[in-house]
């Protein structure tokens, strides 16, 4: 090379140059394409693994939301049971110790007074239990 003058010698490296980038860069196109075209292929069968999922997903959240539901009828039933337990018992007591006498205490308030309040608080109010 050194026999060349220095334009020339110049050009010849320049192209040599420019092949090695067009080279470097072809090879760089082609590895992102392979890249692209592998996670291509991963979604591909990512996308079919959770559509041959999706009936057991779409019924896995069909239970979860009926077993929501029916957590909450549960609480809902052991409220009322519970609150027919108490109306129960608040009835027993009521029957088995018969209506209190007004004399006995002076804090009690008249029936009068009583009448405006629910059951459950008149019952507080009078036997001091709820």
């Amino acid at each position: 090379m050194s026999q060349l003058p220095p334009k020339i010698e110049n050009e010849i490296l320049d192209n040599k140059i420019e092949k090695t980038k067009q080279l470097f860069f072809q090879e760089l196109a082609r590895k992102k394409r392979n890249i692209k075209r592998q996670w291509m292929e991963i979604n591909a069968v990512t996308n079919n693994h959770f559509l041959q999922l999706l009936p057991y997903r779409s019924l896995l959240n069909h239970l979860g939301d009926l077993t929501a539901e029916r957590r909450e009828t549960l609480k809902n039933c052991r409220r009322n049971d519970e609150i027919l337990v108490r109306r129960t018992h608040f009835n027993a007591e009521d029957q088995v110790s018969g209506h209190r006498s007004q004399n006995n205490d002076s804090d009690n308030l008249s029936d009068d007074e009583f009448s405006g309040l629910p059951n459950e608080l008149t019952r507080t109010f009078r036997t001091g239990t709820r």
